[in-house]
């Protein structure tokens, strides 16, 4: 068994949290758990069955019962609490921690104010008397990954496509939970025969190549794997995947977390406001939950009845990068269907098939910024 280990530095407030649903903790099962889905995503199956099964050969699980091939261990470098000397709950408000400053127009429906993109993005987490303690930016952690040289390969992978893709924790689809790899322990030389590089440029011109670079050497791996042979794929195949997804990096860096968080916050809610009554705005996640308590879900009628569909996440992932002493957002746009065929889009006893155009308005109005296409090929 082979073991490698990653020094990691939290760039964005982290919402994950232990048994009792409150105290912030790193869990293994909740980074094995993103590691999976990237892994889902970088290979592209008609057959859902087929790839899960794949999955769980290389990451363990119940149908069948197998036991993972990789393990993962969460090494604690040092407590979160001795960045604010304080047992205090109220302490990790995160709009009282960094004080930030946004209030909601009741009459608008809409945040205002200086941080008001960050209120928004993070809003689950900052409900007045309701907000979630958290791991601040500036924490560092330890991952260490154990397996054997062909599953941890992938499980290295699937890791990078994780740390550079998307997020941990709460929120994380909305630009929390963000880290970045410092440093890297690899004394059994896997990682040098990979190829793989985890710890970024300081510029961004060079970040762009080190990404595209690193993206294609991670998805070649995963593909490579024995288990999954001949993968066939089309444009609407019923998940995430990054076949047909497309990313976008903000040219101009920010000083901070908070200004890049909020840039992209502002942007988005101000289009999510402008176009609240279109129907279509469910392409950006279900459910919506409306002022009047109503929702807008989908369903799918069959001949004999209908299905109703209550959650569907964002295609959309928004991403913080700490590229030398900037901050950069960025957006992964996943590829997969976003609703079967057969779904309609409905609310208030009126349906409708719906379409991404939204989406499509929204990416197309992103200004001074770069755009990789068809990731799955870089």
């Amino acid at each position: 068994m082979h073991s490698i280990n990653f020094q990691c530095e939290v760039i964005t407030p982290l919402f994950m949290y232990g048994a009792d649903g409150s105290t912030p903790e790193l869990r293994p099962s909740e980074f094995k758990g993103m590691m999976r889905f990237w892994w889902r995503a970088a290979n592209c199956e008609d057959d859902y069955k087929k790839i899960r099964l794949a999955e769980t050969r290389l990451f363990g699980g119940t149908n069948p019962a197998l036991k993972s091939r990789v393990s993962l261990r969460i090494e604690l470098l040092k407590s979160y609490k001795t960045i604010k000397d304080t047992s205090d709950r109220d302490a990790y408000n995160l709009k009282e921690f960094y004080k930030l400053k946004w209030r909601f127009d009741r009459k608008n429906r809409i945040l205002r104010g200086d941080h008001a993109g960050i209120g928004y993005m993070l809003y689950s987490t900052v409900i007045p008397k309701k907000e979630k303690s958290f791991i601040p930016a500036g924490y560092t952690f330890g991952v260490k990954l154990t397996g054997d040289p062909q599953a941890l390969k992938q499980a290295i992978s699937s890791f990078w496509l994780s740390v550079y893709l998307g997020g941990f924790g709460t929120r994380a689809r909305r630009g929390a939970g963000n880290i970045v790899i410092t440093n890297v322990e690899d004394t059994n030389g896997i990682l040098k025969s990979l190829g793989l590089n985890f710890v970024p440029p300081n510029s961004h011109n060079e970040f762009v190549k080190w990404f595209k670079n690193n993206l294609h050497i991670a998805i070649s791996e995963i593909h490579s794997y024995s288990g999954v042979k001949n993968l066939n794929c089309r444009v609407k195949v019923e998940y995430s995947t990054l076949y047909g997804a497309k990313f976008k990096f903000a040219k101009s860096g920010k000083e901070s977390w908070i200004d890049s968080l909020n840039t992209i916050g502002i942007l988005y809610q101000q289009f999510r406001h402008k176009n609240k009554q279109d129907i279509n705005s469910a392409f950006f996640g279900l459910p919506i939950i409306h002022s009047d308590k109503s929702a807008t879900k989908a369903r799918i009628k069959y001949d004999e009845g209908e299905q109703e569909i209550e959650r569907r996440a964002s295609p959309l992932i928004f991403k913080i990068f700490k590229i030398g002493n900037n901050y950069h957002w960025g957006i992964l746009w996943l590829g997969g269907m976003f609703l079967p065929d057969k779904a309609e889009v409905y609310h208030k006893g009126k349906s409708q098939k719906p379409n991404d155009g939204l989406v499509k308005d929204f990416w197309e109005g992103l200004r001074d910024t770069i755009e990789l296409q068809s990731l799955w090929e870089v």
